[in-house]
């Protein structure tokens, strides 16, 4: 049968997105599997879920205890407003334990490609959000051993960086990892105007806390270059090709020919406005938090 795999979900509220979440975990073709879902709504019941009252004290405080009351051997994190919900890929977890059941490994990182369809805006944000992820090695492992995490995996002071707070420590405990040979399709899940100034607004008020806590100030960085890049959209327009050939080449080359193959190449020059446009939402909500 193999080893167990505990797939821990998260989520402020329970709605339409969740129960699709939900449904595409449940179809997954491997069978030794539980699904927990952490959540501070009372009385909630769901066919196959176990349900855990989430006390509000924030994401990494309710994933720590999802993995306290997990039973699995492999532990897999998801959000529930952020998975691979419109794409048919029951065999995701068969090709990860496919590494754990034959190696002795950690953690197992999977590349991923962006999932594209005809919604131009949609696209542009998966595409934003690949970036410079074109191997496995430069993103965050897709599942871990339960036994390099330990029970309480999380910094519970972190809402934004928890994840890349987590894998910081686990690279120290173990260099052990495989990784999924074939890319993966991933969907941000931002199919609106709203969901996205929510996810940018989230990051701009949770970057002083981070901050604060791990004593990495790059967030700060990242903000005045893009205000840098914007400005200089108003200095001079020779600016916006020459930037646009930069971030080509530098963040998102290897992905240019794939994004003509599937017709989105429109979505390819939209996604550095994108980038341009969550930088803004970010800078002004971490200022405001400044103040707070």
């Amino acid at each position: 049968m193999g080893k167990k795999v505990s797939i821990i979900m998260i989520g402020k509220e329970f709605d339409n997105g969740v129960l699709t979440t939900i449904k595409y975990w449940k179809n997954q073709s491997y069978k030794n599997k539980e699904l927990i879902f952490v959540i501070p709504e009372d009385n909630l019941k769901i066919n196959g879920v176990k349900i855990i009252k989430d006390p509000k004290k924030g994401p990494s405080y309710a994933r720590n205890i999802g993995v306290k009351n997990s039973t699995g051997q492999i532990i897999i994190f998801s959000d529930s407003d952020k998975n691979r919900t419109f794409i048919n890929e029951k065999d995701f977890i068969k090709q990860i334990m496919e590494i754990f059941n034959k190696k002795d490994v950690d953690y197992v990182f999977a590349d991923y490609l962006p999932y594209l369809n005809k919604n131009i805006f949609r696209n542009s944000i998966n595409i934003k959000d690949f970036g410079s992820r074109s191997s496995a090695v430069k993103h965050l492992p897709e599942a871990y051993s339960k036994k390099i995490l330990g029970n309480t995996p999380f910094n519970d002071k972190l809402e934004y960086g928890e994840d890349k707070f987590l894998f910081e420590k686990v690279k120290k405990r173990s260099k052990k990892y495989g990784s999924i040979k074939m890319p993966i399709l991933k969907d941000s899940c931002l199919i609106d105007i709203s969901s996205f100034i929510s996810r940018y607004k989230w990051y701009g008020k949770t970057i002083k806390k981070y901050m604060k806590e791990k004593k990495d100030y790059k967030p700060i960085i990242n903000i005045l270059f893009g205000f840098v890049f914007i400005a200089s959209f108003f200095v001079n327009l020779w600016i916006i090709p020459i930037s646009f050939v930069l971030f080509v080449y530098y963040k998102q080359r290897k992905i240019l020919k794939y994004c003509i193959k599937k017709k989105a190449f429109i979505s390819f020059l939209v996604s550095p406005f994108i980038s341009i446009i969550s930088y803004l939402i970010i800078a002004i909500f971490f200022i405001q938090s400044l103040f707070i």
